[in-house]
């Protein structure tokens, strides 16, 4: 029996619901079309000078669906994840309200129609397209259709994960890896995947541009330290590298063990050691504390990949 839900006094069913956000007059033929396909609702039977009205549908959809056409609607809902006063566009503050909810987003980009966008929308949809893996540039209007048949007959499409083009690289030293594995596996976050390399180089080898390029496009590098990982030079290198990007506010590290500055085996290590205790970090080796640390840290890269999502969206 599928649950139900009271939204401004229309009854909506929580399983396979999509929720349509883009300026209706701007918009009308691409929601026909998609409105064919599922059953949907957005903001055009809302009531929508009340955001609570339009919050309370996002939370019950399964997916939210974006359409940007040319306008973004004259509505300014207020920035809620910052918690101030600053105000969006509807179209944008039901796309934030989405991403805070991590929900599932498909974006459809009208390129078929030859209209001059504004600098606001074509700001925006550039965010879109290097932040969500499913951005489609529309250029006939009957790719809506063809693409959401696709989607219809792929049984894995809504199985996945990784709906943002964000990751969380791990970094941790090969010794130590059932350890940080263990606590992975525990972090059971929708929709962010999380990068953490297998193939370890020897000491002697330099960061490979794969890894680098993993710590440059992530929105938090978590840091395991522990007596084997504080003494390794891979661990010092990505650590290092990650503050040189000045991503100092996206290092997190996740302490396992008390270290033993005594076992400190070099200058690198007692830096690194130095750096990690000036900035925060989590402490998961007290048994007592360990179940809030944990939340503390699910929590952690919960806001980060906010913050990263939200970057740049101006």
């Amino acid at each position: 029996m599928e649950e139900k839900i009271k939204v401004n006094k229309i009854e909506l069913a929580t399983k396979h619901k999509y929720f349509i956000s883009g300026a209706y007059r701007d918009t009308e033929r691409e929601r026909n079309i998609i409105e064919s396909k599922f059953s949907s609702f957005g903001h055009e039977i809302l009531d929508v000078r009340n955001f609570e009205n339009t919050s309370k549908a996002i939370d019950v959809c399964d997916i939210f669906i974006i359409i940007s056409g040319n306008i973004q609607g004259n509505i300014i809902v207020p920035d809620f994840a910052a918690n101030n006063e600053r105000g969006f566009s509807l179209v944008e503050g039901e796309f934030r309200y989405a991403v805070l909810k991590r929900k599932p987003i498909i974006a459809f980009i009208n390129k078929y129609d030859n209209t001059e966008k504004n600098d606001a929308v074509t700001a925006f949809e550039k965010q879109l397209k290097l932040k969500l893996k499913n951005c489609y540039d529309i250029t006939d209007i009957a790719q809506i259709n063809k693409i959401l048949m696709e989607i219809m007959l792929n049984h894995n499409f809504f199985k996945q994960k990784d709906w943002f083009k964000l990751d969380c690289f791990i970094s941790y030293s090969s010794n130590d890896v059932e350890r940080v594995e263990n606590i992975i596996n525990k972090i059971d976050i929708e929709n962010i995947p999380l990068w953490i390399d297998k193939t370890k180089l020897k000491p002697a080898q330099k960061l490979t541009e794969k890894i680098m390029k993993a710590i440059s496009e992530s929105f938090l590098v978590l840091v395991f330290i522990t007596n084997e990982s504080i003494n390794s030079k891979w661990v010092y290198d990505e650590f290092k590298y990650a503050k040189s990007l000045n991503k100092n506010e996206f290092i997190l590290p996740v302490v396992l063990e008390k270290i033993n500055e005594s076992d400190l085996k070099n200058s690198e290590a007692k830096e690194l050691y130095i750096d990690i205790n000036d900035i925060r970090h989590i402490n998961l080796y007290d048994e007592t504390k360990k179940e809030v640390s944990m939340n503390e840290l699910i929590n952690s890269i919960n806001d980060k990949s906010v913050q990263s999502l939200y970057k740049d969206i101006e």
